[in-house]
């Protein structure tokens, strides 16, 4: 964004503040101007372009643009490289995601086979038992008999698993053969032509590169230029093979799994009940503490009461005189005992008071702050175990 305008006279570089232009448009330097023409004559001629001119017009380049554009370039190359990091991050953030919907999907079609299983071996158990129960035989033989049938019918579903994988990995093993040759190609040795058809890399090097045949495909008559060497990916095949041999189907140890769950789950309803019986506790002695507090505040507000109405007799005794009557009563005689005593007594007195109302206060408070955490602690147990 330099600004890089030349003179036409001296071949310099133009300052930004030194510019002049002609009506033809071309454009040279102060000094060269000063040079060539005087400012008296009248006829002044273009040196490029040879058209006469009067007069000239002082440029000034404006430098603010320059800053504008360098920092709208530099926003907008911040931009790109911020959205080329989050498109990365994106497109790592779905792989996991596809990955992990794959390994979701792998394990609920896992859990269906089991519970299939499981319901198909109920049923069989329970046919086995029917079939043993109708034949005439004492309780040992016919307990060894039914373990014998489960036997033989597990060994016939893994006979039968096993030729599946048989047959999975004869599908999956590379069998294309060469269309001249007729043998079957090597996976590493292999050349594709522009039609689309393969043959295998010898006969290719011997029919066109040794012997310098017309390169013509000899299955659809296709004319080429250059064939294409393939390889074989036997990724898929070693990740199919690792996925069945890492796969348990031991049917023992998927019923073991099953039964095990089985027992936590026993477990875990057991826990839930406990906790649900140890929350009710708690609701109930919050429940408790909260009427005790509420007793305590009536209290309180039933002592402030009466402090103000003491405080209102002890005026009237200081501004009326003694009468007979309130030399009797009682209450009178204990607000004149309290009033002969010293300021000292009376302060002692009443902040005694305020501060066991204020411990009573303090302890309500701390228990029910305590009930409440024990009930938080409780709930997220709950909440735990239930995920």
């Amino acid at each position: 964004m330099t600004f890089d305008a030349g003179c036409f006279v001296c071949l310099q570089l133009l300052k930004p503040i030194n510019i002049l232009a002609m009506p033809c448009g071309h454009v040279m330097c102060e000094e060269c101007y000063h040079k060539m023409y005087n400012e008296n004559s009248d006829e002044k001629v273009c040196g490029k372009c040879r058209v006469p001119f009067t007069y000239v017009t002082k440029l000034y380049f404006d430098q603010s643009t320059e800053i504008v554009i360098e920092g709208g370039l530099q926003s907008d190359i911040k931009n790109e490289e911020e959205i080329i990091k989050k498109d990365s991050e994106i497109r790592k953030l779905s792989k996991v995601i596809q990955e992990s919907k794959i390994e979701i999907n792998a394990l609920r079609s896992r859990i269906e086979e089991l519970e299939k299983e499981k319901e198909i071996f109920l049923d069989i158990e329970e046919q086995f038992g029917a079939y043993i129960s109708s034949i005439d035989l004492p309780e040992e033989e016919r307990i060894s008999l039914l373990r014998e049938l489960i036997f033989s019918f597990y060994q016939v579903k893994k006979d039968i698993k096993k030729e599946n994988k048989i047959i999975i990995n004869k599908r999956m093993t590379f069998n294309f053969t060469c269309y001249v040759c007729l043998d079957q190609m090597n996976p590493n040795n292999m050349m594709a032509i522009s039609c689309g058809h393969v043959m295998c890399g010898s006969c290719y090097d011997t029919m066109f590169l040794q012997r310098g045949e017309e390169k013509i495909c000899g299955l659809c008559r296709h004319r080429f230029g250059s064939g294409l060497k393939l390889f074989l990916d036997n990724s898929a095949s070693r990740v199919n093979e690792t996925f069945l041999s890492n796969n348990k189907n031991d049917d023992d140890y998927n019923l073991r799994v099953i039964e095990r769950l089985e027992n936590d789950l026993k477990m875990e309803k057991c826990v839930v009940e406990s906790l649900h019986f140890e929350l009710k506790e708690k609701q109930l002695e919050i429940i408790e503490q909260k009427t005790i507090a509420l007793a305590l505040q009536r209290e309180i507000e039933d002592n402030h009461e009466k402090i103000n109405k003491l405080t209102k007799k002890l005026s009237e005794i200081e501004n009326k005189p003694l009468t007979k009557n309130m030399i009797n009563d009682p209450e009178y005689v204990w607000l004149f005992n309290l009033l002969n005593n010293s300021n000292e007594e009376k302060i002692k007195y009443t902040h005694k008071h305020e501060q066991d109302l204020k411990k009573n206060e303090t302890k309500v408070n701390n228990k029910l702050n305590a009930d409440k955490n024990k009930f938080h602690e409780i709930f997220k147990r709950i909440i735990k175990r239930k995920r």
